[in-house]
């Protein structure tokens, strides 16, 4: 999979109702993006969004060991109007990494994503 590429055509749809579709940012908690794999595109300006990889896999060196991700996403609305503080709200995303070199079957990776109020 190469950078820029779409997480098994993970998309990200969030609604607020006192905020504009262009309100939203997306940012992923650093903690939990081991190696900075993991980002969004766009990252701002819009109610849906991607994730993508950012930067590629080297298991090989030994950089990376991770092969299950739990990524802490915070959205926040961006919503400065009438004098409010943007309301950040967060999502877990799990993604497990699979690497076709290392399996002799066809996989398919599933992403869940869970509310956390």
């Amino acid at each position: 999979m190469r950078p820029g590429s779409s997480v098994q055509g993970f998309m990200l749809t969030c609604k607020d109702k006192d905020s504009p579709p262009s309100s939203f940012i997306y940012t992923i908690s650093g903690v939990t993006n081991v190696n900075n794999h993991f980002g969004f595109s766009p990252n701002a300006g819009t109610n849906i969004t991607r994730l993508i990889l950012r930067e590629p896999f080297d298991f090989s060196s030994g950089v990376d060991k991770l092969w299950v991700y739990s990524l802490a996403v915070l959205i926040s609305d961006a919503n400065l109007r009438a004098g409010r503080a943007p309301q950040t709200g967060t999502i877990i995303i799990n993604v497990q990494v699979v690497d076709p070199d290392l399996t002799t079957t066809m996989t398919t990776t599933t992403v869940s994503v869970y509310t956390v109020y």
